[in-house]
């Protein structure tokens, strides 16, 4: 469970950077004027949350669903 947890604030701090890093992307390349990147910043985060966590699922090594079947039968 804590290992669980550890994962998911990895993945919180994963989305905070993302954010940053692709709010810098659009600012210097002048995207933000355009009305897709200026009106979405929702769908983005939407996008962008998910992948976070998953990648820190990843990172850690962590099964979401808890211990998978497999691992209870070796």
């Amino acid at each position: 469970m804590i290992k669980w947890i550890k994962a998911f604030i990895l993945g919180i701090i994963i989305w905070y950077v993302l954010t940053i890093v692709y709010g810098t992307f659009v600012g210097v390349l002048d995207l933000n004027e355009l009305s897709f990147f200026n009106s979405n910043s929702n769908l983005h985060n939407f996008i962008l949350y998910p992948f976070a966590v998953w990648l820190s699922f990843k990172i850690t090594k962590t099964s979401f669903w808890g211990n998978s079947k497999d691992k209870e039968k070796n």
